[in-house]
C-alpha cells in the first residue's frame, strides 16, 4: 500500500497558561572571604564651594570636600586664634585688630558690674553729675569759691572770689584757682567778669591746663570778682 507525505504543518499558538508555583529555595552557599580595605587607596575630591552639613549616604569624595571647606575656614577665619591653645581665663572676648577672636583686659568680674543695667551707663552717670557741684582749689591769696558742674559735655561754673596781692603793673596775671581734669576747656578761654560790686569788668583766663587767672593792669590791692558762665568741651 502506498504512503502519502502530508508535510510539517504547525497550528496557531495557543493562549499563555497561568504561572506555576515557585519552586523550593535552594540551600545558601558558604560565606565569602572577609573583604579588606586598602588604606593607601587615594580618594579624589574637590573642596566644596560652601559650608554644608555632611549628609548620610554621601560619597567619600563629597564628604572630604566638605571637610576641606570646614578646615580651611577655621584656619583663616575669626576663630583661628582658638586652635591649639586656650585663651586667658575669665576675660571678656573681643575682636582684635585683625578681626580675630581675642581677650580683653576687662575681667569677667568687671563685666559683671553691668548686670541688671537697663540703659546706657554713661547717660546714667551724666544724670547723676547734674546734681553734683564741685569746688575748684583756690591759690594762696584768694578766698571765696569757684563752683562748677558738668552736664554731658557742657561745664557750668559760678565764681565769687576775693583776690589780693594785685600789683600795679601792666599785663599782670594772678592765678586764682585750678580746675581738675575732666572739667577743663579744650583750649584757653578768655572772658570778662564784674569786680568790686560795680559794672566794671576784668578779664579772666581759663587755660586748657586748668588754671583760672586774673588778667589786669590793676591799680588796686584787692578785687572781689563775680562771674557765671558755661562752655562746651
Amino acid at each position: 500500500m502506498g504512503k502519502v507525505f502530508i508535510g510539517n504543518f504547525k497550528g496557531p499558538k495557543g493562549d499563555t497558561g497561568p504561572q506555576g508555583k515557585q519552586g523550593i529555595q535552594g540551600i545558601p552557599g558558604p560565606a565569602g572571604p572577609t573583604g579588606t580595605v586598602d588604606t593607601d587607596t587615594p580618594v579624589d575630591f574637590t573642596e566644596a564651594s560652601a559650608l554644608e552639613n555632611i549628609e548620610n549616604g554621601e560619597s567619600l569624595s563629597a564628604i572630604f570636600g566638605k571637610i576641606r571647606k570646614i578646615a580651611g575656614s577655621l584656619l583663616i577665619g575669626a576663630g583661628s586664634t582658638l586652635l591649639g591653645q586656650n585663651l586667658a581665663a575669665a576675660r571678656a572676648l573681643v575682636s582684635d585688630v585683625n578681626g580675630k577672636v581675642g581677650t580683653s583686659t576687662i575681667t569677667a568680674a568687671e563685666l559683671g558690674y553691668l548686670a541688671g543695667m537697663t540703659s546706657n551707663a554713661q547717660e546714667q552717670i551724666n544724670k547723676l553729675n547734674e546734681n553734683i557741684i564741685n569746688d575748684a582749689t583756690l591759690f594762696s591769696g584768694c578766698t571765696g569759691s569757684l563752683r562748677f558742674k558738668k552736664i554731658h559735655k557742657t561745664v557750668f561754673f559760678d565764681m565769687l572770689i576775693e583776690a589780693s596781692g594785685i600789683e600795679s603793673v601792666n599785663n599782670w596775671k594772678k592765678n586764682i584757682a585750678i580746675i581738675p581734669e575732666g572739667f577743663r576747656p579744650a583750649s584757653d578761654l578768655r572772658f570778662y567778669c564784674l569786680y568790686d560790686g560795680t559794672s566794671n569788668s576784668v578779664m579772666i583766663l581759663m587755660s586748657g591746663t586748668g588754671e583760672v587767672s586774673l588778667l589786669s593792669d590793676a591799680h588796686v590791692n584787692r578785687r572781689i570778682i563775680t562771674c557765671g558762665m558755661y562752655f562746651v568741651q
